[in-house]
């Protein structure tokens, strides 16, 4: 990348690769390896950008507690959004918590076509879901873990969260839930 100038990266660190369980005892090879990637794009000019979620919600929790439809799923990604900052903050300064979170809510929870693949009949053909909550429900865990309290312990990250959260998040959110749009306005509001 540097041979070619590129002066920036952006990759993902996975989630269960730094805690295989979801939450509780860290992987410490995981973390080794994400440093040593850090330490050596710094070494040659290249700045890192990371991004804490890419479709990879750790399976132990979607099996658990059915990852982004349960509350619980907050406090586990703020616990590994938290533990990334600890770690790698000192050096990352380009955070983004969240790859393409619409898209994920949308076609991960309406016809399940993507991960996790929750659904219900006639919008789709999943051994679990139901498509007229799902999206609703995953686009709300989505916001809030963005907006709110992923990313307030790094001053980068939250100062910039708003506007990104609005843009990206709650406009693909009102385009496809319509007039539900207010009630899952309602629904934010009571956390």
């Amino acid at each position: 990348m540097a041979k070619m100038n590129f002066d920036a990266y952006r990759f993902s660190i996975s989630w269960p690769r730094i805690f295989p369980n979801g939450v509780g005892e860290v992987n410490w090879e995981g973390v080794a390896y994400y440093d040593r990637l850090i330490n050596y794009l710094l070494k040659k000019g290249v700045t890192p950008y990371v991004n804490l979620h890419h479709y990879d919600t750790p399976e132990v929790l979607e099996k658990q507690f059915k990852g982004f439809l349960s509350r619980q799923i907050v406090d586990a990604y703020v616990n590994f959004a938290d533990f990334c900052f600890k770690i790698f903050d000192d050096r990352v300064k380009n955070w983004v918590t969240f790859n393409e979170p619409g898209i994920v809510a949308l076609y991960g929870y309406d016809p399940g076509t993507a991960a996790p693949g929750r659904c219900s009949h006639p919008y789709g053909n999943c051994r679990e879901g139901d498509s007229t909550k799902g999206a609703l429900y995953c686009c709300t865990q989505f916001h809030f873990m963005s907006c709110s309290r992923g990313p307030t312990i790094s001053q980068e990250v939250s100062s910039s969260c708003i506007p990104l959260c609005m843009e990206n998040i709650l406009n693909p959110c009102k385009s496809w839930l319509g007039r539900g749009y207010q009630s899952f306005l309602q629904v934010k509001s009571t956390w």
